[in-house]
């Protein structure tokens, strides 16, 4: 599963963007502010960000219970593995451990499994999308993306474009294809003809699996569900950059907690989307460089560079740390290796949907 050339050129993407981040600013200065930074709101932000995580396993848990209820807790500790995954490895692989797991554990198709992750990947995308929507009505932030794109090189127009029209687009294809399995079963099998025999049964059933993942979508009710679990997910996420924003005493660079929290709402969304890109582990590097820019633009009254880089650095960490040690926990209590699910590549495939398919 994982290349060790994709591992290295991961690693070469973040040292380059750490390299880059470092060079401007103040080392000492921002060692200083990591010093100097009260960590008793850590511990409730951090607890925030976890509940959040919950949340997504509940979330998960709407998007299989059609194929199969399982306990919220086992899909919590699986999401946290992922996680875990996600934020030592490369390339986001840790969805296709997530996968995996769920997979071997619950027989569950791999392809349903995924699909539905990637399900998930749209809802936080249009949900992060839709947070940049509603507050720019009210804050000016294209002045601040424009200002974003100057000091960083980021060209952030150009991103909120192509990730809305590739975030959007997929979701439209996957409610279309929910909404019309027997137009699609159609196409597939018009192309899969022209496919070598020996690949032809695979592909098909591939489609049945992917039809089978992204049935809960034509439920308005269930899809409501999903949006709605989709937004305290994220504003919990905020929380804990608003809960670090008071380690730093960066609260006193706006006029009140609304205004912070609304701040903190745009950074996360910002960063997420920025870091989403498949490449450096945990998308370190990029996650500093953006939360940083877009926390100096957003202040109220103006803040330090090096200040700023104390609560990108801190953030992140908050956000990968405890993922990291409460996954390895899980794993422990599993007694599964890491290395064991990343070397699990090639896998045989569970029975067809309709043999674990709730009637």
């Amino acid at each position: 599963m994982i290349n060790t050339w994709k591992y290295r050129i991961g690693i070469l993407i973040s040292l380059a963007l750490l390299v880059w981040f470092l060079a401007t600013i103040e080392i000492q200065e921002m060692l200083n502010s990591l010093l100097a930074a009260q960590y008793v709101y850590l511990l409730p932000g951090i607890l925030l960000y976890i509940f959040g995580v919950y949340l997504r396993a509940v979330r998960w848990k709407l998007l299989l219970n059609h194929i199969k209820s399982i306990n919220t807790l086992k899909l919590f500790s699986v999401v946290t593995i992922g996680y875990m995954a996600n934020n030592i490895l490369p390339f986001r692989l840790g969805e296709l451990i997530r996968s995996y797991y769920i997979s071997e554990t619950e027989d569950i198709s791999k392809t349903t499994a995924l699909v539905s992750i990637f399900v998930e990947r749209i809802l936080d995308s249009i949900t992060l999308l839709f947070f940049i929507a509603a507050i720019s009505l009210v804050i000016p932030l294209y002045t601040t993306f424009n200002s974003i794109e100057i000091s960083s090189s980021i060209i952030w127009k150009a991103l909120i474009i192509i990730f809305s029209l590739i975030f959007l687009g997929s979701f439209l294809v996957l409610m279309f294809s929910s909404f019309f399995p027997e137009q699609i079963r159609d196409k597939s099998s018009n192309l899969i003809r022209y496919f070598p025999d020996r690949f032809q049964q695979r592909a098909i059933t591939l489609v049945e699996y992917f039809l089978e993942a992204i049935k809960p979508l034509r439920n308005p009710r269930t899809l409501g569900n999903l949006f709605l679990l989709s937004v305290p997910i994220w504003l919990l996420e905020a929380g804990l950059f608003t809960s670090i924003a008071y380690s730093f005493g960066i609260q006193n660079n706006f006029p009140g907690f609304l205004q912070l929290l609304i701040a903190m709402t745009v950074i996360t969304s910002a960063a997420n989307i920025g870091s989403s890109l498949p490449a450096a582990p945990g998308g370190i590097g990029l996650f500093e460089i953006i939360t940083r820019e877009a926390l100096i633009l957003l202040s109220i009254i103006p803040m330090d560079r090096t200040l700023a880089a104390g609560f990108a650095t801190i953030t992140h960490a908050a956000l990968l740390l405890p993922m990291i040690l409460l996954g390895q926990i899980f794993l422990w209590t599993n007694h599964v290796s890491l290395k064991k699910l990343s070397m699990a590549g090639r896998t045989k495939e569970s029975p067809t949907p309709s043999q674990n398919t709730k009637k």
